[in-house]
């Protein structure tokens, strides 16, 4: 049992209680922090100038792909510096504290937009250095991916690549954001990152559970995290979202950090974990706060008489039954036991003919 976390900031960490949306991750410090995990993130750069970055990264397992060199750049990125406080702010007695501060963190610094997807693809081919890695971004318009480039083939690859062959073939896990187009018609299956079978895509809740009016719906959602009004960390300085050390944030970019924070805790209560008894467990623990959740036939297996819907996916991720399960769960799962569709049809032959589609435009959306 761990010792107990208690931070000035933490009443305000509304999404770490017990509330419908909350995760309850308060609990699950009781018996894990992460320590021993690598967590990665692949994002905009981090300020490890920042007082409650100190000790958490991991400056060997850190690139700058930007400026290609190991380590950090001077200028360290807003949107990763939020994203890597949500995860691991030091438990220091400071301000706030992340969801596994016991973990180490390394960043994967991209720059986004015109030229990023090569990048992304070169950070993405190093997701199986980690534990667990987040990714806080994705293609905005349906079905307009960059899905006639190699680019986007490779980093679909190289997820599953991490999948197969991270952890000493116990997979590692990579968790998206699904992405805040909800009110454009988003959905999170008219993309290839996030519809891909090993990656967590993470949808966002308030306080009481509901759907974020800006989280894209979608089958591929494993859970959902609080997203809504989320305190952490800023760059240092006037720079950044509110030109002080902390800021208040919205968004499935910062959902998705808190699902990335429990994986890490429930690494380090369990290292045997496959990555699919990763995702089954927290698809398990999870609890359906919003009416539209549907109930599977049948037995556990591939999820059956479990409550999903598109908002929410199996529900509001909970920390302390992730951890709680991890600790006693012996089934071994890995990503070596998807099984594949095999003679599927060629594009354009099924009954009526085919779908032509023009893809073009591509947008990132963080």
């Amino acid at each position: 049992m761990t010792a107990a976390i208690d931070e000035p900031w933490l009443n305000v960490l509304w999404q770490f209680g017990d509330y419908a949306g909350g995760s309850r991750v308060r609990n699950a410090w009781q018996h894990a922090t992460g320590r021993g995990v690598h967590v990665g993130i692949v994002d905009d750069g981090v300020d490890a100038r920042h007082a409650e970055l100190a000790g958490q990264l991991d400056a060997g397992r850190s690139f700058d792909l930007v400026q290609n060199q190991t380590g950090f750049s001077a200028a360290g990125g807003t949107h990763g510096t939020a994203v890597a406080g949500v995860i691991g702010a030091a438990a220091d007695g400071v301000g706030l504290v992340g969801v596994a501060a016991g973990a180490t963190m390394g960043m994967l610094k991209v720059a986004f937009g015109n030229g990023g997807l090569r990048l992304l693809e070169q950070a993405l081919a190093q997701t199986a250095n980690f534990d667990v890695t987040n990714c806080s971004w994705g293609f905005v318009d349906n079905y307009v991916d960059p899905a006639t480039t190699a680019g986007l083939a490779q980093m679909q690859a190289d997820i599953s690549q991490a999948a197969l062959l991270g952890r000493g073939g116990l997979g590692s896990a990579v968790v998206f954001s699904a992405g805040n187009s909800r009110a454009d018609g988003g959905w999170t299956s008219a993309h290839a990152l996030q519809g891909q079978a090993e990656v967590i895509t993470v949808a966002s809740v308030d306080w009481r559970g509901h759907v974020s009016a800006f989280s894209t719906p979608g089958p591929s959602i494993l859970v959902a995290a609080g997203g809504e009004s989320i305190w952490t960390l800023d760059v240092t300085g006037d720079r950044g979202f509110s030109g002080g050390d902390y800021a208040r944030v919205s968004g499935t970019s910062f959902s998705a950090p808190l699902v990335t924070g429990i994986i890490a805790l429930m690494l380090e209560a369990n290292p045997g974990l496959g990555l699919r008894d990763i995702q089954e467990i927290l698809a398990v623990g999870a609890a359906q706060t919003d009416g539209a959740a549907t109930r599977n036939a049948g037995h556990l297996l591939n999820a059956g008489g479990l409550a999903f819907s598109n908002d929410l996916g199996f529900g509001v991720a909970q920390a302390e039954r992730a951890v709680r399960l991890a600790q006693s769960w012996l089934v071994g799962a890995t990503a070596h036991d998807f099984h594949n569709a095999a003679h599927l049809q060629a594009a354009g032959t099924a009954a009526g003919g085919g779908l032509d589609f023009s893809l073009s435009s591509m947008t990132v959306q963080k």
